[in-house]
């Protein structure tokens, strides 16, 4: 990040107060909590754009890690004093103060170093002695100064800084590009530092691994298809099983004609009631009676295993299927994990109420307003389809449309009557629910959680309907429907 917008950052919250609860992290993001609040500190350390910003609640599942052990142990409780800049470098240092058990008032230090592909934080004691650092640098690693635990510490090499004023208001583009004294942008920095993480360095790391769990899953399907082919193939070979018997008794009874070197022995075939002759292919490089067993060895093969390669066949495509589903719904249900949390854990999933109607349909109700926001903004495709009482207040019911058919009118019926359940109107009848495709949904920025605007959406009167009679209702469906082959 350029020097002038973390020098401006400090001017402006330099006066900040906070007493450290824990110093967490996630990946490459660290968070300072405060005691009394959610509220903390959250520094970027992305290797191109490093900066740091205070928020309200943290942004990510932030846990404790190891290397931040001795981080905690000094600053845990202690209270955040001063905001300085560096005046020749992207460093900023945060100065805390701690009162122990003694009483006696002890000060540190923690040096943020927010230099591209170099970023750092160092803890320094007394006498700016190196306690702890997350990049420990050596004399091989860098000629010019060492950054180890025990070290007095030493500021990175004078950077020359242009010192410019910053013209507010701030916007940046799709590209990540700052622009200055633009129209309807941020008028301080620290919601422009939250906003640009958030809308630009998280949205790229979610695409990115939006990208990676694509590839994977496609080289998954490349694998399976090229594992399909070969059982078609082998099943193909198998229906030819009673030609191989044939092929095998002819040979048989025609060895004599079998000479070194040919690669078919023309015969006459006593299975048709014309006896045609037919040439019967053979390997050259092994004998006559090897030849016939080849055959025999076939039609066994063949005849014992095609309706175990049919099963397979089938399962092979069900799992290719399965996989293109999961590919579609990748980019709507990215969560960026911590894999080296202690204890790991991974970011939040919602446990819907949810019904199976079969390989194409599934029904999800939201349960709180919350749950609604995550079900239509990660989890609803544009295909599928939104149900919610018109009028009073209720959940969102979403029809997953995996095989973009179109709707059957019992799900239409099915989905409005447990929309009208789930409302304030759960307890009337002849219930007005409003029904549109998720591609009509619009989510207003700033909204409340659950809110949403709707076009192109129809109106259908019915009664409530419980989940529990939904499900029974389903399962009665399903044993009821034709046995397909």
């Amino acid at each position: 990040m350029h020097y002038k917008y973390l020098e401006q950052w400090v001017n402006e919250n330099s006066s900040l107060k906070l007493t450290v609860k824990e110093i967490t992290k996630f990946r490459d993001q660290i968070f300072i909590g405060s005691m009394r609040s959610q509220k903390g500190l959250h520094i970027n350390l992305s290797s191109e754009n490093s900066f740091i910003f205070h928020v309200e609640k943290p942004l990510h599942d932030f846990t404790r890690h190891r290397e931040l052990n001795t981080f905690n142990q000094h600053l845990q409780h202690a209270k955040l004093k001063e905001i300085n800049m560096h005046s020749h470098d992207r460093v900023i240092t945060l100065i805390f103060e701690y009162l122990d058990l003694y009483n006696h008032l002890k000060s540190y230090k923690l040096v943020l170093e927010l230099i591209p592909h170099y970023q750092n934080i160092v803890l320094l004691g007394n006498n700016d002695v190196i306690l702890d650092c997350l990049r420990k640098v050596s004399y091989a690693e860098n000629r010019h100064r060492q950054v180890l635990p025990g070290l007095v510490y030493q500021p990175p090499p004078a950077f020359q800084v242009d010192r410019q004023e910053v013209n507010y208001p701030l916007k940046f583009d799709d590209n990540g590009k700052i622009m200055e004294a633009a129209v309807d942008g941020y008028k301080e920095m620290n919601s422009f530092f939250a906003a640009y993480y958030q809308d630009y360095i998280l949205t790229n790391k979610l695409e990115s691994e939006r990208k990676q769990q694509s590839r994977s899953i496609d080289k998954e399907i490349k694998k399976k298809i090229r594992k399909l082919k070969k059982q078609e193939s082998e099943y193909k070979e198998a229906e030819s099983g009673e030609k191989w018997k044939q092929y095998g008794e002819l040979l048989k009874s025609h060895l004599h004609l079998v000479k070194k070197g040919d690669e078919y022995v023309t015969v006459t075939n006593y299975y048709d009631s014309d006896y045609p002759q037919i040439s019967i292919p053979i390997k050259k490089d092994k004998s006559p009676q090897a030849n016939v067993e080849l055959y025999f060895k076939k039609y066994r093969k063949a005849r014992d295993g095609k309706d175990i390669i049919a099963k397979q066949i089938e399962k092979t495509k069900q799992e290719i299927k399965e996989l293109g589903r999961k590919r579609e719904r990748v980019q709507y249900e990215v969560y960026l994990t911590d894999d080296k949390s202690e204890p790991a854990q991974k970011s939040k999933k919602y446990k819907f109420r949810k019904l199976d109607v079969d390989n194409d349909w599934q029904i999800i109700v939201g349960r709180s307003a919350k749950e609604n926001d995550f079900l239509i903004t990660k989890v609803a495709q544009s295909w599928d389809w939104w149900f919610h009482t018109r009028i009073f207040h209720g959940t969102h019911v979403i029809l997953r449309n995996f095989a973009k058919k179109e709707m059957p009118d019992e799900l239409l019926r099915l989905c409005c009557r447990l929309a009208a359940y789930y409302s304030k109107a759960k307890q009337s009848v002849n219930v007005p629910v409003d029904y549109t495709q998720v591609r009509y949904l619009r989510k207003p920025r700033g909204s409340a959680a659950g809110f949403v605007t709707y076009t192109n959406q129809k109106t259908l009167f019915v009664d409530p309907l419980s989940f529990r009679e939904a499900r029974a209702y389903l399962a009665t469906r399903a044993k009821n429907a034709p046995n397909k082959r």
